[in-house]
């Protein structure tokens, strides 16, 4: 039997002809066929050696901060002063929930005490959800060591807690947290260490995180001086029934800002908006500036704080009955000093009654309300909204 050799081939002669213009490492094979190179690809994508490892020690001697002092901000001093008293307790870690209705300054007086603090990093996070305070812990990570920047979003968000983790010269700001679950896995992995500051529109369910400071409406002449700065800003104004716009307006912070920021571009004086809060109170609560953020008005706030109500409709429509009686004891009909007493009146028929449903702009054409004039967008839902919520 004959055996046959076979004649080996040189190796050169197994490797495939490149078709012209084609490059292994452009993306595709020797073949020309459309098939991506993993070898160019991970070449391409090579992050720096230090992005594998921890966050330096070092990474905030230089400071890291992303909050600055705000520039329209007024009295608040007892708040202040406790957040100060709170903090500066040496060895002890502190986390703090500030709460309050919204628009009635949390966020301002957060950043305003954050700004002057001393921690070498201070970081605002805005904490409506989960997604938004991962997204805020990685930007931090990336803050302290740009090199991690081509990681995955979520190993950043790690490093960012394992470095806060190892480090107590820090100050953490979650503004507008929902639900204290959502910081409940932060606060485990960071406890003993650092400072945290929270707020709030939630009264409570704090017991177990935080302590709680309840911020209320601004002072009569703390809101009337923000009104004032806010219209005289490009120059001098008319200011006569500034304090009266305040006082319908319930010295409620933002509602104040939004209606002195209206003023002060259209060049309507204050007595003129308080008649156009008479006449169209839902659209000046929702009217917003240019340039302004439509997200931060009185309305879209209380339709923010109905959303959350979606899961108790009745809560909801007895909010909105509610909304529809005086919150202080005048009743349509007359009243007033020496008229006896307005929370009980007498009817043409003879019959008595106590305080009396009425519109939330209040008969006299005043417009006269305190806090319940931010009631006309819980008592006036939106056209075409669903359960009275836009």
């Amino acid at each position: 039997m004959t055996w046959w050799r076979r004649r080996r081939r040189p190796a050169e002669a197994d490797a495939p002809t490149a078709a012209a213009g084609v490059s292994a490492t452009a993306g595709s094979n020797a073949a020309g066929r459309d098939m991506f190179n993993p070898v160019a690809i991970r070449a391409e994508y090579a992050l720096p050696a230090e992005a594998y490892a921890p966050i330096p020690d070092d990474a905030a001697h230089r400071g890291v901060s992303n909050i600055r002092r705000t520039v329209l901000f007024v009295g608040r001093d007892g708040e202040l002063g406790a957040l100060e008293a709170a903090f500066g307790r040496v060895g002890e870690v502190v986390v703090h929930a500030v709460h309050g209705l919204g628009g009635v300054g949390k966020s301002a007086l957060a950043a305003h005490w954050a700004a002057t603090r001393g921690e070498t990093v201070r970081w605002w996070i805005t904490a409506d959800d989960t997604t938004k305070i991962d997204a805020g812990l990685a930007a931090l990570a990336r803050a302290l060591h740009p090199g991690l920047a081509g990681l995955p979003a979520e190993l950043q968000t790690q490093r960012a807690i394992a470095w806060l983790a190892g480090h107590d010269d820090w100050l953490l700001v979650l503004d507008n947290v929902e639900d204290p679950a959502h910081i409940d896995p932060q606060l485990d992995r960071v406890a003993g260490r650092g400072r945290v500051l929270i707020t709030t529109r939630r009264a409570t369910g704090w017991h177990h995180h935080a302590t709680t400071i309840r911020l209320g409406v601004l002072e009569p002449a703390d809101a009337l001086d923000l009104f004032t700065r806010i219209l005289t800003h490009q120059g001098p104004r008319e200011t006569d029934g500034a304090d009266a716009v305040c006082a319908e307006l319930g010295h409620l912070a933002l509602a104040v800002e939004q209606a002195a920021a209206y003023c002060a571009e259209t060049g309507s004086g204050p007595r003129a908006y308080l008649d156009m809060l008479a006449r169209w109170p839902a659209a000046m609560f929702a009217a917003t500036t240019a340039g302004g953020d439509s997200e931060r008005t009185i309305a879209r706030i209380w339709h923010l704080t109905l959303d959350r109500m979606a899961d108790t409709p009745l809560a909801g429509e007895l909010l909105r009955i509610l909304a529809w009686y005086a919150p202080d004891q005048r009743v349509c009909g007359g009243g007033g000093p020496g008229s006896g007493d307005p929370a009980v009146r007498t009817h043409p028929d003879g019959q008595r009654a106590g305080a009396r449903p009425r519109s939330p702009v209040d008969c006299d054409g005043a417009g006269h309300a305190g806090m319940g004039a931010v009631h006309i967008a819980v008592a006036k839902p939106a056209v075409g909204s669903v359960r009275g919520v836009s």
